[in-house]
Formats: structure tokens, C-alpha cells, sequence
């Protein structure tokens, strides 16, 4: 679940696992959405893989929390 963000954008957010990621690449495809960034960070608990979707709306945030599997490819 993506939740809005204070933004002079309208931005959601949302930390997904595998099977959420895929399934967000493919319902922004299906609506005609962009991705617009793809970049790494490193927090406490770990790495994390972030993508940023631009969609009819605003902008999509979602964040994969990555274990020794890495992240799935956003190609299709």
C-alpha cells in the first residue's frame, strides 16, 4: 500500500517485497506509467533497492528491502 507523502507533488510511498515489486512494474506499465529513477541506500537493517514511477497522478515511491538474493530485474 502506497502512502501520500507531503509533497508539492503528490508522491506515494511503500516498502514492497519481491513479488510486490514485480507486480508494481507491471501495473505502472499497464496504466502507461515511467520509471524514473533507480538507486540504492544503505540503512541499519540493511540494503535497500528504490524505484520511482512517475504515474497519472504524481510520482510512485516504492522501496525493496534486499537480502543475499539481490532484487528482481524491472525488465519484463
Amino acid at each position: 500500500m502506497l502512502v501520500p507523502l507531503p509533497a508539492p507533488l503528490p508522491i506515494r510511498h511503500g516498502v514492497v517485497d519481491r513479488e510486490g515489486w514485480i507486480a508494481v512494474r507491471g501495473d505502472v506499465a499497464e496504466i502507461g506509467g515511467r520509471l524514473v529513477a533507480l538507486w540504492g541506500s544503505e540503512r541499519t537493517a540493511g540494503r535497500v533497492v528504490h524505484a520511482a514511477y512517475a504515474v497519472h497522478d504524481g510520482l510512485a515511491w516504492i522501496e525493496l528491502p534486499l537480502g543475499a538474493a539481490g532484487y528482481p530485474d524491472l525488465v519484463p
